[in-house]
């Protein structure tokens, strides 16, 4: 017995070809598609396969490649027989690909067998022979194979539609029949058994049944159709029951056939007899009785499944396509061979600025940019003609002025050898192109740029140098190009630097340093340099670029520089020595000369002697001013003034430097006005910096006013402050306001100048007023007078700032006082001004200070600082301070020292306060007795 394996999808194909080789002959055995005939042809193997060509899962030729490839099958003869024929092609492949026979269908039972027998025959003759695929080209193979399935698709569309039309007409064929029959059921009898014939072997489903659904009649095709074996056994079947999938399909097809006698193409899907669904398409008409009753209804059925899974296939395919379309991130096209678009996606209108509708037509040619049209249109005419892919790089010019650059590819579609249109996409590059514009401008940055640029490799091999290098170095680029850079060492430049340097660049990070290099010619020079790592993408070092620049000009002015750094600084500190000493030895002079001429001018002496003291205290006081003035100057000239912000009154604080002039202003019968009676102004400034500015504007007004009078004025607007010192004097000049705020500059100068001073008031008091955020201003006219007015910022003292005054009650004790001081002039004058307020006891040295303490309890040392030999003031008072009964006791540093930083260095050691020499008796009393309440 002969065994045959036939593989079709189609279950009538399979039904006729196991029909016509059914007997005692033949063995047939059948499978559904390639992978199930595969697996069956392995288990079996069988004497032949017959095997049609498309199929799910795996096709016909995919089979018979698949068996010319196996050892053990090659030689199993192989027959294609399809119904999808389409050209010589097909049958080309089948037979490249191993088989026997490429047959169309349908044929003759009879020719069919002959041909089979006729490959077993041939096969037994060559079975040692071998045949099959061993040496095909794959590639090759599967492009025949791929459009060998091409055109077998498109085979079966023609048929499919072909059949459709088929179908149509035998429908209406069909339909004029059955009315023909209505009409003339007598002609219908007579020729009914052609009728039958026609009915049972039609291709299309064909059934009568009653309103209620019962089976009638049914033909072959129907009976097939549905899955059954015989009428009997479909007849078991009601439709209206279990027809339908949806029992709702046939209410509707019910509704319609009762309403209008017929039902055209109705669609619906129906279950087979083993549960299964397919796709039919209906036409049906109601057959009445002569009295109206409706007696049966006679139908059309076609399955209409694989049209329906190809329609469901093509829209999944074009929902797939218009979905992959439309999130692209670069834009598609479809266009007519002359550059007429029919289709743009979503991406493309984007890019363009053009919606869809503007798109289509010629009319995207609108959105290229006018310099870019006649170069796109060009290429694509030369490309057209040479039926190339064509390509363009252009920009799109869109409604709000952007430009976008875009590359466009577009490959020719040709079928059957005619250019039928265009596939095309565009890519946005704009951001490359600006990245290569960047590149570009950063190319000619590097290339004209006025430092050294170098790129080395991780070995410091060179791979690049600006044109600055050839002129640093005197090395051309090609000389240098993979030299390593230590051609350019001098060997001066010592080594723990190159050590630093590749320590830190080949750890990824940036190294800053100078060289001392050598160029061509043996010139040595300074590079200033800084070397960075370049990463790759995963972070590994791989080359490095250096950036350097020849700073031997720049070396030497900086040597220079410090040259003439270290000269002014040497200036300063003689200058800073010579002030600390001049402040030294003009303030210790000056104790005699002032404590004396005090007690001079207040005592009970002649007013030959008063008169005298007096010159001499005036003399003196003019003296420690200009002191004074000087050393604050210096403190400004310095910048070591940090101010130190408390709530101050600053009506009460103009009311004591006022008050400080009383005496002058007195002896020239000034009259002093003050305009903020009744006023408060509490804000927070550094009391010392704003009593200065005060002071030295009313000295300033005091002294150049010889009669009239003096206004201060206080005024707040917003955050600022006012204070206006207006005077009656002798004025200022036009010219001589520019400079009066210079230091040691008077509106009187040189030989003839009047008025006494050194010309450093306005100036400190300027500057003090710089520090403090403010400013002042001079409003002057000569020999009317002047207005001066300190503008500062105003911040108001809140009662967080505030400082609680704690009342002391006088002690009726009268105190014990050492003054410990080397010069016995001061010792008689602070003795006489503590006369009946302290008791005063002295020490000329530290030791005798030592002794004397601790052999006697005292309530305040006076401190001097310079005790000439043996131990110094400070010394004394750290001492003082280890004495467990002295640990609280008060200490005035009572010194010459007056320099910046002295007074911090007396308070540092442990001194209580502070007081310069020189100074007058109440500074001196105020200061004792404030020490005691503490």
């Amino acid at each position: 017995m002969i065994k045959i394996v036939i593989v079709d999808d189609n279950e009538d194909n399979l039904y006729m070809l196991e029909s016509l080789l059914y007997g005692e002959k033949y063995k047939v055995l059948s499978a559904r598609n390639g992978e199930e005939a595969l697996q069956l042809v392995q288990t079996e193997m069988p004497d032949l396969i017959i095997s049609d060509i498309l199929m799910p899962v795996m096709d016909g030729y995919t089979l018979c490649k698949e068996c010319k490839k196996d050892n053990t099958l090659y030689h199993i003869p192989f027959i294609f027989y399809t119904a999808t024929y389409t050209n010589a092609k097909d049958e080309e492949l089948a037979y490249h690909l191993g088989a026997d026979r490429f047959l169309i269908k349908p044929q003759e039972p009879a020719t069919l067998e002959m041909i089979i027998r006729e490959v077993l025959s041939e096969a037994s003759t060559k079975k040692s022979m071998k045949k099959g695929m061993q040496n095909i080209d794959d590639s090759l193979v599967m492009k025949e194979y791929n459009a060998a399935l091409v055109r077998k698709l498109e085979d079966k569309m023609l048929q499919a539609e072909k059949a459709q039309a088929e179908l149509q007409q035998n429908n209406e064929q069909l339909k004029t029949e059955i009315i023909e029959r209505v009409k003339a059921e007598t002609l219908l009898r007579e020729s009914e058994e052609r009728f039958r014939c026609l009915y049972d072997e039609a291709v299309v489903g064909l059934y009568r049944t009653t309103l209620e659904g019962d089976i009638i009649l049914a033909n072959k095709a129907l009976i097939k159709m549905l899955g059954f074996k015989s009428l009997e056994e479909l007849r078991k079947r009601n439709l209206s029951e279990a027809g339908y999938a949806d029992p709702y399909d046939r209410e509707y097809f019910l509704e319609i056939l009762l309403r209008d006698g017929e039902v055209v193409n109705l669609e619906s899907r129906w279950i087979k007899s083993d549960g299964t669904e397919i796709h039919i398409r209906e036409n049906a008409k109601v057959i009445r009785e002569e009295d109206g009753t409706v007696s049966s209804i006679d139908g059309v059925v076609e399955d209409i499944t694989r049209q329906k899974q190809a329609e469901c296939a093509l829209q999944e395919s074009k929902v797939t396509f218009d979905t992959l379309a439309n999130v692209s991130p670069i834009g598609i096209f479809k266009t007519r061979p002359d550059g007429y678009t029919t289709y743009v996606n979503v991406k493309w209108t984007e890019l363009s600025g053009l919606s869809f509708e503007a798109a289509l037509g010629y009319n995207w040619l609108a959105a290229v940019h006018p310099d870019d049209k006649e170069k796109v249109l060009s290429n694509w005419q030369e490309d057209v003609n040479r039926k190339e892919t064509s390509s363009a790089e252009y920009r799109f010019l869109l409604p709000d002025g952007r430009e976008v650059w875009v590359i466009g590819y577009a490959v020719p579609e040709v079928v059957n050898g005619m250019l039928t249109g265009y596939i095309g996409t565009i890519t946005d590059v704009t951001e490359l192109k600006q990245q290569e514009i960047k590149l570009r401008a950063l190319t000619r940055a590097v290339e004209q740029s006025p430092v050294t640029i170098v790129m080395t490799d991780i070995e410091g091999g060179i791979q690049y140098a600006n044109p600055q290098f050839e002129l640093t170095s005197g090395y051309t680029t090609a000389e240098v190009i993979g030299q390593n850079v230590r051609i350019m060492k001098s060997g001066l430049t010592d080594t723990s630097v190159y050590e630093e340097l590749w320590t830190t660049i080949l750890s990824g990070k940036i190294w800053k340093g100078e060289f001392y290099n050598k160029k061509k010619n043996g010139e040595y020079f300074w590079e200033s340099a800084i070397i960075s790592p370049i990463h790759d993408s995963n972070g590994r070092v791989i080359q490095f670029l250096g950036v350097k620049e020849d700073i031997t000009q720049r070396k030497k002015y900086e040597n220079e520089l410090i040259i003439a750094k270290e000269k002014a600084e040497e200036m300063n500190r003689l200058k800073s020595s010579l002030l600390a000493n001049m402040s030294h030895e003009l303030r210790t002079p000056l104790i005699s000369v002032l404590g004396y001429s005090e007690l001079m001018k207040d005592g009970t002496y002649p007013d030959d002697i008063k008169k005298m003291g007096r010159h001499i205290h005036s003399g003196g006081e003019r003296l420690l001013t200009t002191l004074n003035n000087l050393l604050q100057f210096s403190k400004i000239e310095s910048k070591n003034i940090v101010p130190k912000y408390d709530p101050i009154d600053v009506t009460s604080l103009l009311d004591d430097v006022a008050d400080e002039f009383e005496m002058e202003i007195m002896s020239r019968h000034l009259v002093i006005r003050k305009h903020y009676a009744g006023n408060v102004f509490k804000g927070v400034f550094d009391a010392v910096l704003l009593r200065e500015i005060f002071h030295n504007l009313m000295q300033n007004a005091v002294k150049f006013t010889p009669k009239g009078s003096i206004d201060v004025c206080v005024t707040q607007s917003g955050d600022k402050l006012s204070i206006v010192f207006k005077d009656s004097g002798i004025g200022i000049s036009k010219e001589q306001q520019k400079y009066i705020f210079d230091e040691f500059r008077q509106a009187s100068e040189g030989y003839g100048r009047i008025y006494e001073g050194s010309g450093l008031g306005l100036t400190i008091a300027m500057k003090f007023a710089h520090i403090l955020g403010g400013d002042i201003s001079v409003e002057s006219e000569l020999g009317t007078g002047s207005v001066f007015t300190v503008t500062l910022p105003f911040r108001e003292a809140t009662t967080e700032t505030q400082e609680t005054i704690t009342p002391v009650v006088a002690s009726t004790k009268i105190p014990d006082v050492l003054y410990v001081e080397n010069d016995e002039v001061s010792v008689s004058i602070v003795t006489e001004f503590l006369t009946g307020i302290c008791n005063v006891d002295f020490a000329l040295n530290g030791n005798d200070a030592l002794a004397k303490i601790k052999s006697r309890k005292y309530d305040l040392f006076l401190m001097d600082i310079n005790l000439g030999k043996g131990i110094d003031g400070l010394e004394v008072t750290s001492a003082i301070r280890m004495l467990p009964h002295c640990k609280f006791t008060p200490i005035i540093a009572v010194t010459a020292l007056a320099m910046q930083g002295d007074k911090e260095a007396c308070l540092s050691a442990g001194c209580s306060s502070y007081i310069s020499k020189p100074f007058d008796r109440q500074s001196l009393i105020e200061l004792v007795r404030s020490s005691l309440k503490t």
